[in-house]
């Protein structure tokens, strides 16, 4: 083997983060067995590691997802970002109300759709929306500026 033993937790963390989507289990991985202290991977490379593997799925994928989303639903992405549970049409028409409605030039329906369509929203439920990729989620808190 390779000397380094990642911790139970961090491993359920990696699951839990990248559901088990290959490439992000990989690169995240990868910059933890990088950022390992003394052949230990513990809670305290996790966000190190994390930060590299956002940037890098950014440059890669995350950055050509989003260059496809307006201004509006790039607020909306952050919006829902900020909840830790899926959001429904009347929570995005709500947070549109309260934000500076000039900006907003449509319902919180055509955004959806919109997003849907771009599948950086998926359905979770009857009217509930949610961003399902973990990693996404946490680009989106990170390092989308709105």
């Amino acid at each position: 083997g390779s000397g380094v033993s990642f911790e139970p937790e961090i491993i359920q963390r990696i699951f839990e983060y990248t559901k088990g989507h290959p490439f992000e289990m990989q690169l995240l991985g990868s910059h933890l067995f990088d950022n390992q202290l003394s052949g230990k991977v513990n809670d305290e490379v996790w966000e190190k590691a994390l930060q590299d593997t956002l940037s890098k799925l950014g440059s890669v994928i995350f950055e050509r997802w989003l260059d496809e989303v307006n201004s509006e639903e790039s607020k909306i992405l952050s919006y829902i970002t900020q909840l830790d549970k899926p959001v429904s049409d009347q929570d995005i028409q709500a947070f549109i109300q309260q934000s500076d409605a000039t900006n907003f030039s449509e319902k919180a329906e055509k955004y959806v759709q919109s997003l849907l369509s771009k599948r950086l929203l998926c359905r979770k439920g009857l009217g509930l929306y949610t961003i399902s990729d973990s990693m996404l989620r946490a680009y989106i808190q990170n390092y989308l500026g709105c």
